[in-house]
C-alpha cells in the first residue's frame, strides 16, 4: 500500500516496486495486457518496462486531457526551504502508516498552497507524492472550461480517475483561474459545488494538494476546515530559505556551494523568488562553463 513505509530498495525488486506503483489503478484488463507485453518485451524489468506502463498510463488517460500522470516525482530535498510545511507532511506521513495498519487515525486528506507566483507552490504539491510514496496526478484545473462536455463534467471526470488510480495524490493546479472568471456564474457555482462536496465527502486514499495565486476569488465554502486539512501561505524566502534554494540548485547542477560567497548573494537576492533564484544559479553556470572554455582555448 502507498501509505504504509517505503523500504529502500535496489536492483529487481526496487524496480518492480516502482512499476507496481504505476500500474495500480488502472483496469484489470490494461494491468493484465501490460503484464503481457513487460514480459514480452521487457522482462528485464528496466527502463523499456517502465516506458510501456507510462505509455499504458497515457493512453487511460488520453480522453481527460486535462489530467497528467507524473511517474518521477521531485524529492523532499529537492524543495529549499517550506520547513514548516516539509515536516507537516512528514508528520501525515507518520499519522497515515498508523491509519492504514491500525485504523485508527483518519487518511490525511490534502492541503491549499496559495501565494506569491515563482515561490514553489506546485514544487510543494508535488514534494507530496513523493513523502507519501504514491503516485502523482496533475489536473489543469484552469482549463476545464475548454473541454466541449462541460466543465463540471469534465471534473467529475478527472475526480472519479483519481480515486480508481488510489493510492495517489491529485495535485489541483491553480484552481483560483479557473473560479477568476464572470463569464458564467452558474457554471463557477457547479464546479465549486462538486470540488467542494467531492473535498468533504471523499472516502479514497487520495491526497489533495490544491494551488492557487489568488486566496480572495476563491469562496468560502471550498476553503473552510473539511476540505483541506491546512492552508499553507508560501511566501517570498526570508535569508535562510534563499540561502538553502541556491544550496539546492548548485548542488543539482554539479556546483560546490562552499566556493562561492552564498552570503553576499543572500543579501543581494532580496525580494527574490525561488524561482528567480534558481534561474539566478543556471545562468551563473553557463557563464562559468563559458568561462572555462574560453580559458582552454
Amino acid at each position: 500500500n502507498g501509505w504504509t513505509e517505503p523500504t529502500k530498495r535496489t536492483g529487481l525488486s526496487g524496480r518492480l516496486a516502482r512499476i507496481v506503483r504505476l500500474i495500480h489503478g488502472m483496469p484489470l484488463v490494461a494491468q493484465d495486457r501490460t503484464i503481457k507485453r513487460i514480459a514480452q518485451h521487457a522482462p528485464d524489468l528496466g527502463d523499456e518496462a517502465l516506458e510501456l506502463v507510462r505509455k499504458a498510463r497515457r493512453e487511460q488517460l488520453r480522453d481527460l486531457k486535462f489530467l497528467e500522470i507524473y511517474d518521477t516525482p521531485p524529492s523532499l530535498d529537492a524543495l529549499g526551504g517550506l520547513d514548516v510545511l516539509k515536516d507537516w507532511l512528514l508528520s501525515r506521513k507518520k499519522i497515515s502508516q498508523i491509519s492504514f495498519n491500525k485504523r485508527s487515525f483518519p487518511a490525511p486528506r490534502g492541503i491549499l498552497l496559495v501565494g506569491v507566483p515563482g515561490c514553489g507552490k506546485s514544487l510543494s504539491a508535488q514534494i507530496c507524492s513523493a513523502a507519501f510514496n504514491v503516485p502523482l496526478l496533475r489536473l489543469e484545473f484552469g482549463k476545464l472550461r475548454s473541454g466541449a462536455e462541460g466543465a463540471e463534467h469534465m471534473l467529475l471526470r478527472c475526480l472519479a480517475e483519481a480515486e480508481r488510480a488510489a493510492p495517489c495524490v491529485l495535485w489541483l493546479d491553480e484552481i483560483d483561474h479557473a473560479l477568476n472568471s464572470n463569464d458564467n456564474r452558474a457554471e463557477n457555482s457547479g464546479l465549486v459545488g462538486t470540488l467542494a462536496s467531492w473535498l468533504q465527502e471523499k472516502s479514497s486514499q487520495v491526497f489533495v494538494a490544491a494551488t492557487a495565486n489568488d486566496a480572495t476569488v476563491l469562496p468560502p465554502e471550498l476553503v473552510r476546515k473539511g476540505r483541506f486539512d491546512e492552508i499553507f501561505f508560501v511566501d517570498l524566502p526570508d535569508p535562510q530559505e534563499r540561502r538553502t534554494i541556491i544550496e539546492v540548485h548548485l548542488r543539482a547542477l554539479g556546483h560546490d556551494a562552499t566556493q562561492i560567497d552564498l552570503k553576499s548573494l543572500v543579501e543581494d537576492t532580496r525580494q527574490f523568488t525561488g524561482a528567480e533564484l534558481a534561474s539566478i544559479c543556471r545562468e551563473a553556470s553557463i557563464e562559468s562553463a563559458d568561462s572555462i572554455d574560453a580559458s582552454r582555448q
